[in-house]
């Protein structure tokens, strides 16, 4: 009888001390959102590179193409980059049957092999891309700039954010005549990560002379957040 009166106690004290959090919960409350930013210097270029090789031989434009990657591979290693930063992207063989004949010309065969690159010092990009178009490579895309310190940015763009989000709150919640309380619920709401890309497509002969000078420009790492805020009765509340 002892141990079940004590139960009974201990189950009342449970109902008692959640019965204030759910009050706060069911009461007045206010949304507001934040964002925060934070900018970055771009120390990571990644792109695509590869070769393009025609023929009217299905087989000799194959080997063409391997031989010129097999270059071009080599060329980005001892240029500083690493195996694992060096990885197959898109490849494919197509006929130009029906653009030849039209043409009048004779058929020939497309053999396109492109390679994801990332160089994790954007100061050798010059170079790198002067080295890899002398030994091979004809058709470069999508250069992109990032930051390898986006993860920490993120970190402090997030505390920027719900800095932001309190800031706002609580100009609300002093419009309304009213104070702010506890916070209710955080919902993390959006991730944009540091990269500035050039989307281009250039087509280039490795014979040919190239200025190769790009700006890198700076990245930006932003958060943004939505957080439920109760409000302490005031006024307007009964």
């Amino acid at each position: 009888m002892k141990n079940k009166a004590l139960a009974l106690l201990a189950a009342i004290l449970l109902i008692i001390s959640v019965l204030p959090v759910y009050a706060d919960v069911e009461g007045p409350q206010l949304i507001s959102t934040g964002e925060g930013k934070v900018s970055l210097l771009a120390d990571t270029v990644s792109f695509t590179i590869g070769v393009r090789t025609e023929d009217i031989k299905i087989k000799d434009a194959q080997s063409n193409n391997k031989q010129q990657m097999i270059k071009l591979i080599n060329a980005l290693k001892e240029n500083g980059i690493a195996k694992e930063d060096i990885l197959t992207r898109y490849y494919n063989v197509e006929s130009l049957l029906g653009y030849e004949l039209s043409s009048g010309n004779e058929p020939k065969y497309l053999v396109s092999n492109m390679i994801y690159v990332v160089l994790r010092d954007v100061n050798k990009l010059d170079s790198v891309l002067d080295a890899a178009f002398e030994n091979g490579a004809n058709t470069l895309w999508d250069i992109s700039f990032s930051s390898s310190k986006a993860e920490e940015a993120y970190q402090k763009a997030l505390k920027l954010a719900v800095e932001n989000a309190k800031q706002n709150a609580e100009a609300l919640a002093e419009a309304a005549g009213q104070k702010l309380g506890d916070i209710i619920e955080i919902d993390q709401s959006g991730y944009s990560p540091a990269t500035f890309d050039i989307y281009n497509n250039m087509d280039m002969v490795a014979e040919s002379s190239r200025d190769s000078s790009l700006i890198t420009g700076d990245v930006s790492v932003s958060a943004s957040v939505t957080i439920k805020y109760s409000l302490k009765k005031g006024p307007i509340f009964p």
